[in-house]
């Protein structure tokens, strides 16, 4: 049995037909006449074909040539009226499947019943149904009621007169995705294309989408919304030079990550081909808690020392990552890194205020290897 399953109709009692000589499967899960049977994704596309049309006029819509389909199998049928949806290795955007249905003149409703009715099998599901059925299916979806929230936003543009300003947009987030940066984009597609951020992997992995949410630093993929409360705060990085609304100039903070020399050092020859840096398990975990920054600078930015001092103090990202390099025991030049860090502005304007470890989306905590640097030097 594949990992894949196929839905379809048992309208004309599926059990009974017999396709190249095997009987088809027993159901996983049905509900009412779509039902969901194992392994029949992986059939040759004649049999597959043969199972379909037993069961009525299966909906197709056929479409574009797809470089990344290279097996062959099932032909167009793979891409009825929704496919793919779940756990195939080569998964077709949702964009993708809601531009077909369009084109089928199709409720876009049907793509969110057959993704809930595959995962309730807890199968990775292909559907395959016929008309009619999908059709039944839609109509019970039940969409949710409207809950209408006010998102305040900075506002900015150094190509205008027009001083900075916080905008407010009123966002259905019942029909949203359900984090701050799924409010911005949906803002930016269906309200204001002029709203500009920086954002990237969506996953708390680049650190592009830092930005001041309610109050507080953090990264917009991994904040949450909180429906319950009726509007949401959304500003720039504190302290920072503004581009263009939410997006802040960096360029300070980079040059600053770089004066540490973020990589590493030694004094001996370069490493043969092939070879490596030996360490130990005890040595490796000592950057546990270091190497996983992400450079968001949500941490420098909710730092008042930073603010005050910005040019001259490093702060708490870029000592915590130089920090790393410290205590990296492949590193030979540990006695140079902490003399240039020794440094009344560099080093010494930290007063263990700990906004940084509050904020700090990765759970780090900057501020101890800010000390730990301190006690190094003693």
């Amino acid at each position: 049995m594949g990992v894949g399953a196929a839905a379809y109709t048992a309208a004309n009692d599926i059990d009974s037909v017999q396709v190249s000589g095997r009987a088809a499967p027993q159901p996983v899960l049905c509900r009412g006449d779509l039902c969901i049977y194992p392994g029949i994704s992986e059939l040759d596309p004649v049999t597959l074909d043969a199972v379909l049309h037993s069961l009525g006029t299966a909906t197709v819509v056929h479409r574009p040539p797809d470089p990344l389909e290279s097996s062959g199998r099932c032909g167009d049928v793979c891409y009825s009226l929704i496919t793919r949806i779940l756990g195939s290795p080569k998964h077709l955007p949702s964009d993708i499947i809601m531009q077909y249905l369009r084109n089928a003149g199709k409720p876009a409703s049907m793509l969110v019943q057959a993704m809930s009715f595959g995962r309730e099998a807890g199968l990775g599901a292909r559907v395959f149904t016929t008309s009619g059925s999908l059709q039944a299916a839609a109509e019970t979806v039940v969409e949710k009621p409207a809950k209408m929230m006010d998102f305040s936003i900075y506002r900015w543009n150094p190509h205008s007169e027009e001083k900075p300003k916080m905008e407010t947009y009123s966002i259905d987030v019942n029909k949203c995705g359900p984090m701050y940066l799924d409010v911005l984009f949906k803002i930016k597609d269906e309200i204001d294309p002029t709203l500009t951020f920086r954002r990237s992997c969506r996953e708390g992995i680049c650190g592009s989408c830092s930005m001041n949410i309610n109050g507080t630093n953090t990264l917009a993929c991994l904040c949450k919304v909180d429906k319950d409360t009726p509007s949401g705060t959304i500003a720039p990085l504190p302290h920072m030079h503004v581009v263009k609304d939410l997006v802040v100039d960096m360029s300070n903070f980079y040059a600053q990550y770089k004066s540490i020399k973020p990589w590493l050092e030694t004094s001996g020859a370069p490493m043969a081909p092939g070879k490596e840096h030996f360490q130990s398990k005890e040595d490796r975990l000592k950057i546990d808690g270091l190497y996983e920054c992400i450079l968001c600078a949500c941490c420098s930015t909710s730092c008042p020392s930073y603010w005050w001092n910005t040019e001259k103090y490093l702060g708490p990202a870029v000592l915590l990552q130089a920090y790393r390099w410290i205590v990296d025991s492949r590193d030979e030049n540990t006695s140079e890194r902490l003399a240039a860090l020794d440094d009344p502005f560099k080093l010494y304007r930290c007063h263990t205020i700990m906004n940084c470890t509050k904020v700090c989306p990765k759970g780090l905590n900057p501020g101890k290897s800010v000390a730990k640097i301190k006690q190094a030097l003693l």
